[in-house]
């Protein structure tokens, strides 16, 4: 199979994020998306999924429980199911999810 992130559709998931769609079939292991930030996103806890970021451009802050990361273009921040997580910043990165990501295993916390 092949993708290529021109062709495919761009969801607005807040005020500060975008995600397209690159891989998202929730019958595989796991799904890809491109997200775009420009601010914060809110606080959550995906309970089911475990949950990379990897960076492409840009800069921003990734809180995790309790540690705090400033990140840039090539980091990589891997979350594990069940902790509290957040984005603030601008900028452009992966988001692998394992297994797919579905809103009703995750739980807002808050909007930092």
């Amino acid at each position: 199979m092949k993708f290529s992130l021109n062709s495919l559709t761009k969801r607005q998931i807040d005020d500060a994020l975008c995600i397209t769609d690159l891989f998202s079939n929730v019958s595989e292991i796991f799904n890809l998306v491109v997200a775009d930030l420009n601010g914060p996103h809110a606080t959550v806890i995906n309970h089911v999924s475990e949950r990379i970021y990897f960076i492409l451009s840009g800069e921003a802050i990734v809180r995790v429980d309790e540690a705090s990361y400033d990140v840039q273009a090539n980091d990589l921040i891997y979350i594990r199911k069940g902790q509290r997580h957040s984005i603030n910043g601008a900028a452009r990165y992966l988001v692998l999810t394992a297994p797919p990501f579905d809103p009703k295993n995750e739980t807002i916390v808050a909007n930092e």
